[in-house]
C-alpha cells in the first residue's frame, strides 16, 4: 500500500503579506492626498469669511446711502472711527492701520471699530459677523473684537476695505468698495 504525503500548506508567505500591505498603504495615501480633507475644510472656512467681508461692506454700503454718506462707524462703548490708512495684504494686519470690528453686544468696544448703527434695530445686519476661528489660537486680543478689519483709504477716502485677518491655507480675503459720498 502506497501512503500519499500532502505536501501542499495553505497560508500566505511573509512576502505576500508585505506587499499587500505596502498596496494598501499607498493606495490610502493616494486617496488622502487627492481628497485632502484639511484643505477642503480650510476652504470652507474661507468662503465663509469672503461671504462674511462681503456682508459687512454691503451692510456698510446700504447705510451710506440711507444716510446721506455718512459712515455708520460711532464712538459709542468706547468705539473708534474707521481709521485712515493703507493696507498692504503682504504685511501682517497687526503692524498696519486697520482696526479691528467690534462685536455685536460687547461689553466694551475700545480700540475696536463700533458698527453698531449697522445691527440697530437689525435693519442692516441682525449681528455682526464673526470669524469662525477667531476665538481659538493665541492670536486673539480680546472677547470683543470679530476677527475682521476695516480701514479707510488714505489717498481715496471713498474707498473702504474689509478685510478678514485670520485666513487659512491662501492670502487674506479683503473687499475694496468705492462708496460715491456725494449722496
Amino acid at each position: 500500500m502506497f501512503s500519499i504525503k500532502n505536501n501542499f500548506k495553505y497560508g500566505f508567505t511573509l512576502i505576500e503579506m508585505l506587499l499587500v500591505v505596502a498596496s494598501i498603504a499607498i493606495l490610502a495615501l493616494i486617496v488622502l492626498r487627492a481628497v485632502n480633507p484639511i484643505k477642503h475644510f480650510a476652504d470652507i472656512r474661507n468662503t465663509g469669511r469672503y461671504t462674511d467681508v462681503n456682508t459687512i461692506l454691503n451692510a456698510i454700503y446700504q447705510y451710506e446711502i440711507d444716510n446721506n454718506g455718512m459712515t455708520p462707524d460711532t464712538r459709542e462703548n468706547g468705539g473708534e472711527s474707521i481709521p485712515m490708512g493703507i493696507y498692504n495684504p503682504n504685511i501682517n494686519i497687526e503692524l498696519q492701520d486697520p482696526l479691528e470690528i467690534c462685536r455685536t453686544g460687547a461689553e466694551s468696544c475700545a480700540g475696536l471699530v463700533d458698527l453698531s448703527n449697522l445691527t440697530f434695530h437689525k435693519k442692516y445686519l441682525i449681528a455682526m459677523p464673526v470669524d469662525l476661528l477667531y476665538n481659538l489660537g493665541d492670536n486673539v486680543k480680546g472677547p470683543n473684537g470679530t476677527g475682521y478689519y476695516i480701514v479707510r483709504d488714505a489717498q481715496n477716502s471713498n474707498r473702504i476695505t474689509v478685510i478678514a485677518g485670520r485666513t487659512e491655507i491662501f492670502p487674506t480675503t479683503f473687499l475694496t468698495s468705492l462708496i460715491n459720498m456725494s449722496l
